[in-house]
């Protein structure tokens, strides 16, 4: 398995620690959660805002066939 190497500020290391110990996790464990946690609520995001978008394009379609047949 590839090792990284990161660097995060005192707090953020501090508020971790104190979360893997209430939870009885490794370090590994929950920087692996976190990543894939991140990761797909980005994903997730984007696959919404490309729906929303398709379906915004789709209405915006349909509206502007009704104003060119009331032009009629």
């Amino acid at each position: 398995m590839p090792k990284k190497t990161i660097n995060i500020n005192d707090d953020l290391d501090i508020r971790i620690n104190e979360y893997i110990q209430k939870y009885n996790m490794t370090y590994t464990s929950f920087v692996n959660i976190a990543c894939e946690k991140y990761l797909s609520s980005k994903e997730q995001s984007s696959k919404i805002n490309k729906m929303v978008t398709e379906l915004f394009m789709k209405e915006l379609e349909k509206f502007g066939q009704d104003i060119g047949e009331k032009i009629k």
